[in-house]
């Protein structure tokens, strides 16, 4: 006798009917568990590609907001307590705060071992935590780390540890040639992210069980349209991993699919604010809300191009406020930061929608005004002018405080070719303002056509037309310098005449002697960018005043490396005048006999004249004095040779000098 069986129907010989059904209710299942699958990664690669698309800009962005001399520098000097290391934990700490989930930011170089590397900066505050600057660090097993040099990047995977989920971006920062010279890195919290993924798998559990139990049709239409609406989502998610933050995926369902959906057009909104507010901070003065001097270089090239190619005129006007310092020192620096706001708020209202206006340093302004001649532009000063000296500044005690500015205008191509050559002649031209003491507050530069004519007229005269327009070209600098400050010029006379001294000295070559005389004119041509307000400053410089002043050697150097028939040796002289023997100079670090020839010689002798010279801030060292402090520093900021001849040459200048004197004082029998 047969057994009974509860559940009969399993002993029914399968139908093709049932057949069916089962085959197709196992290709459902198995197609659904895929598409489940495949959203749970879709969705980790796109937050995870996301999240390294936006750590890389924020990277990118830091290290371009970092000046790489500055930072070389600091990692020379091996000085923690220095100003400069503040200055740039303090920045690097701005972008941490605008950025919550960044737990650490620093900036790294490499040293002479493979994959070990070392800290310069990090701005971590807890002292437990802190990487301070010469730590060393094993990056053996960060293959993205060890490519940072070659351009931003981020790790591809995240990393754990007991403090939590971690991804990692870098990016270079160069130095002014161009060389990249250390990396900035970002230590971002991934923390959401594993929560993010928990909660999917577990919203992922429902929707299994039920394909399970649900018919095959059932579970066939649904996987029909998941997979449809899972299509769609994959496309927008790659789009975004590609940079398209302005894709938005349609939402058709409030499923699984459709919270994904959601939560990658959030996620693509927040990485497009985070992107453009990292952004703004690279073009925007925090302070004015005007652009910042980065950004008004770029936009000056930029202007220039355009109207060489349209034939169009530009404008530049060069903004300074009149004894800021005073109404700073009398009303506080929290009243002078309201000032400077109210006075960029003045400047643009009274230009037009096209122009661009720029905070260029600390109490200067610019303003670009493309499309614009001279005459138009006086008017644009003019109004600018009367909006600033006719407004109501409040001061300490409630009273009513007047500010005034001189205004330069300089226009393009009149008086110059490039963008420096026009913010030089700007600069010439405020200059020329500031001496009328405030009769005159706005002043055009105009060439002078018929003193040009008469000087081409007697440079066309000399056989050698190379070096008439050398000459030319220098003598107009050498103004250009006296326009600015009357020290600049007897010092670069002293310089040129001892250098070409102390070239002779050590058995120079006539023509390498001519380039050390004319470099000796023109190595701090550069000086005529550099704000009165720090080239005259009586007291000590500030950080960002400092970093002002270190870039004359890159102007200058930018200045003349356009005048035609120029020796490289001239430009090399000028750009590295501030290098030390040690290696602890700027721009490049240079040391050595690496730092060319010319370069050392000027270094020498510029010193010397620098410390017997009465600066406002100072009264100059006797001769004794300076050339005991030579002796001091000779095999570290000095050539040692070039010391030696050096004060020889003077010692033998100073007992010439003294035999005359005694000989005048011998009188006849």
């Amino acid at each position: 006798m047969r057994k009974s069986n509860s559940l009969g129907f399993l002993n029914l010989k399968p139908s093709v009917k049932i057949k069916l059904f089962l085959a197709t209710y196992c290709a459902s299942l198995l197609v659904a568990l895929a598409a489940l699958w495949l959203l749970y990664f879709v969705f980790y690669d796109a937050i995870k590609d996301g999240l390294r698309n936006e750590i890389t800009a924020i990277a990118r962005t830091a290290a371009a907001s970092i000046n790489g001399n500055e930072h070389r520098l600091l990692e020379l000097s091996k000085d923690e307590k220095s100003p400069l290391y503040r200055k740039i934990k303090n920045h690097l700490n701005k972008i941490k705060q605008a950025n919550p989930r960044i737990r650490y930011i620093y900036t790294m170089t490499k040293t002479d071992k493979p994959n070990i590397w070392q800290f310069i900066v990090d701005a971590e505050e807890n002292p437990k935590l802190v990487s301070h600057l010469g730590d060393k660090y094993d990056i053996s097993d960060y293959p993205e780390m060890q490519r940072a040099f070659d351009g931003p990047i981020a790790d591809k995977e995240f990393n754990g540890d007991k403090w939590g989920t971690w991804l990692s971006g870098y990016a270079p920062i160069y130095n002014s040639s161009g060389k990249a010279i250390a990396i900035v890195g970002i230590d971002m919290s991934a923390n959401n992210v594993k929560s993010v993924l928990a909660k999917q798998r577990k919203a992922l559990i429902a929707p299994m069980l039920t394909l399970i139990l649900m018919p095959a049709l059932l579970g066939w239409i649904v996987s029909r349209g998941a997979t449809k609406s899972l299509s769609i989502t994959i496309d927008a998610a790659k789009k975004i991993a590609l940079g398209d933050y302005d894709q938005k995926i349609p939402v058709t369902t409030r499923d699984e699919i459709g919270e994904l959906a959601e939560a990658m057009n959030n996620m693509a909104i927040e990485i497009r604010k985070r992107v453009g507010s990292a952004e703004c901070m690279v073009m925007i003065d925090s302070l004015t809300n005007l652009y910042n001097h980065r950004y008004f270089q770029d936009k000056l090239d930029e202007e220039i191009e355009r109207a060489d190619r349209r034939g169009h005129k530009i404008s530049l006007l060069v903004i300074d406020i009149d004894d800021f310092d005073k109404f700073n020192e009398v009303n506080g620096h929290a009243r002078g930061d309201k000032a400077l706001k109210q006075i960029a708020e003045l400047i643009k209202q009274s230009i037009r929608d096209n122009d661009f206006a720029a905070r260029y340093s600390g109490e200067e302004f610019t303003v670009i005004l493309p499309k614009t001649g001279i005459d138009e532009a006086r008017l644009i000063a003019e109004k600018i002018n009367t909006a600033i000296s006719t407004h109501r500044f409040s001061a300490k005690h409630n009273v009513i405080y007047p500010l005034t500015v001189g205004i330069g205008i300089a226009s393009y191509p009149d008086c110059g070719e490039t963008s420096q050559d026009l913010i030089n002649a700007g600069y010439m031209a405020l200059a020329e303002a500031k001496k009328t003491k405030g009769r005159q507050p706005v002043y055009c530069l105009e060439l002078d056509k018929n003193s040009l004519k008469k000087g081409r007229n007697t440079l066309r005269s000399n056989k050698d037309k190379t070096n008439a327009e050398l000459l030319s070209a220098v003598f107009c600098l050498i103004k250009a310098v006296d326009a600015r400050d009357q020290y600049t010029r007897r010092h670069s006379e002293f310089v040129a005449k001892y250098a070409a001294a102390l070239g002779r000295a050590i058995g120079l070559e006539k023509n390498d002697i001519e380039v050390l005389s004319i470099a000796g004119l023109l190595h701090d041509i550069g000086k005529i960018g550099i704000p009165d307000s720090v080239l005259n400053k009586p007291g000590r410089l500030t950080d960002e005043e400092w970093s002002y002043m270190t870039r004359h050697p890159v102007l200058g150097a930018d200045i003349i490396r356009g005048i035609k028939g120029l020796p490289k040796e001239i430009i090399r002289a000028t750009l590295h005048h501030h290098e030390r023997y040690d290696g602890a100079g700027y721009l490049d670090g240079m040391k050595g006999e690496d730092i060319p020839l010319t370069a050392r010689i000027l270094t020498v002798v510029d010193s010397y004249h620098a410390m017997i010279s009465d600066r406002p801030y100072r009264q100059g060292l006797s001769p004794e004095e300076a050339i005991e402090e030579l002796m001091k520093h000779k095999g570290t900021q000095f050539d040692a040779y070039l010391v030696d001849k050096f004060v020889e040459l003077i010692m033998k200048e100073q007992a010439g000098s003294k035999s005359k004197t005694q000989a005048k004082l011998i009188k006849p029998a």
